[in-house]
């Protein structure tokens, strides 16, 4: 069977960008409204899936064919349903980004940005489509198809029914109805005998695309299911960064692979074959020797998701002759290379220190001194998150989206109203001092 060719394209050709019927000035405060509804959305579907929705007692969440996950993609746009649209993602995928979304969510709230969101129903959206139309065309593999989901969509924003908070009151949100064409390029996967969309898998299959063959066309086939890289977890926390970091020393790129939570890299651990190999050479062909030689780790949290804090670490870095060594303790970070050592610290002295002399170059400063002194005194009591782990059946793995997570949220947490609006309006007066022409956030 041919690789999948994008309807009207050849290999890896790029979609044209769909041309709207009509096309009124779009002003900041309509993007502002259009990202509300977005978060509201994504908002109202993870709360489905935390508040026990999709238990194991319920329908099968999977559609019994490509044909059905289209249609069913159709009507969560058509009825803005947010539970049908949560039910469509591969359960790994679900799982990966519906905990650390829902305490987004919640965290919007307390800064007042979000305001009375109703998760079952997303506030201030209404979307009619006409025209649907679903077009499924097959991969090399049985479990991986394209879907190609058309129509022609009305959304109107009522902005006087966004869920935005006091923090956007001085946002001109207005109003508007906008109609124009929608073209879908989706990923179907199946898995346990049912199918779902996958981010991630549709990511995947836009690289596959990307490196099609300058002469012949030829795009890569998809990697049967049986040649992908097998996920190996640990039987601890520690366990998890402990197989990274050998991983790391023995410069093999599969195992680092294997380590990270298959409900994130499930897509990654199924294409590796594509490009392990001559990504393992070109690793090897670095001639780079890494060795830990202290480790000290620390572990928080319950449950099936803990956090693992570094609080000393040292590897020894060789690299064609030269040596170097890499150090992290109390905060500070140190590197001793070519007989000279250098130390950063993340303390926030050390930070205000290296920030007022990078003020020195500035003509008039004190619009940026004051939003950094703003910014200091809301993070002084921040905290640096930790490394999060992931338990899947039973062995742990490195969750690198739950770490990037897990740093958004703390940044959040360490904020309240107050100093939200502040560092807002402290960072509009140096917008406006660096500007010629007043700033009007809300056009």
């Amino acid at each position: 069977m041919p690789p999948y060719l994008p309807p009207g394209g050849g290999p890896g050709a790029p979609t044209a960008p769909v041309e709207p019927t009509s096309s009124p000035r779009r002003g900041r405060g309509k993007i502002i409204a259009a990202a509300v509804a977005v978060v509201a959305v994504g908002a109202a579907a993870v709360f489905a899936v935390n508040q026990g929705v999709l238990d194991d007692d319920s329908a099968p969440a999977g559609s019994a064919s490509p044909e059905e996950l289209g249609e069913r993609t159709l009507e969560a746009f058509r009825n803005t349903d947010a539970l049908g649209a949560a039910e469509l993602l591969l359960p790994g995928e679900r799982r990966a980004i519906s905990d650390p979304a829902f305490d987004m969510i919640d965290e919007l709230e307390r800064l007042e940005v979000l305001s009375d969101v109703n998760l079952e129903d997303v506030n201030g959206v209404d979307v009619t489509l006409e025209n649907e139309d679903v077009e499924v065309a097959e991969t090399n593999v049985d479990d991986i198809v394209h879907l190609n989901i058309t129509a022609d969509a009305t959304v109107e924003v009522n902005a006087d029914e966004l869920p935005t908070g006091p923090v956007l009151d001085d946002v001109d949100t207005e109003s508007s109805t906008t109609e124009e064409p929608f073209d879908l390029q989706l990923v179907g996967v199946q898995e346990d005998g049912e199918w779902y969309l996958s981010l991630f898998y549709f990511a995947a299959e836009q690289a596959r695309q990307s490196t099609f063959d300058s002469e012949t066309g030829d795009v890569p086939a998809i990697p049967e299911a049986s040649q992908a890289v097998a996920p190996i977890g640990a039987d601890s926390p520690e366990g998890a960064i402990d197989n990274m970091l050998a991983a790391l020393e023995a410069t093999d790129l599969k195992a680092a692979i294997a380590g990270i939570d298959p409900g994130e890299a499930g897509a990654l651990q199924r294409y590796a074959p594509l490009f392990l190999d001559d990504a393992q050479t070109e690793f090897e062909e670095q001639a780079v020797s890494i060795t830990v030689t202290e480790k000290d780790l620390r572990v928080e949290g319950d449950g099936d998701q803990r956090q693992v804090f570094v609080e000393d670490f040292a590897m020894k870095i060789e690299v064609e002759g030269d040596t170097a060594y890499l150090q992290y303790s109390d905060g500070c970070f140190s590197v001793e290379a070519n007989g000279e050592t250098d130390e950063v610290c993340v303390s926030g002295d050390e930070i205000s220190t290296e920030l007022d002399n990078a003020l020195n170059d500035f003509e008039d400063p004190e619009a940026i001194r004051e939003l950094i002194d703003s910014v200091t005194t809301a993070f002084a009591d921040f905290e640096v998150p930790g490394i999060v782990v992931s338990e899947v059946d039973g062995e742990w793995y490195v969750s690198p989206i739950g770490t990037f997570d897990e740093a958004v949220l703390s940044v959040l947490e360490a904020l309240d109203a107050d100093e939200l609006k502040d560092i807002i309006e402290k960072g509009e007066a140096v917008l406006e001092d660096m500007s010629s022409d007043d700033i009007d956030l809300g056009d």
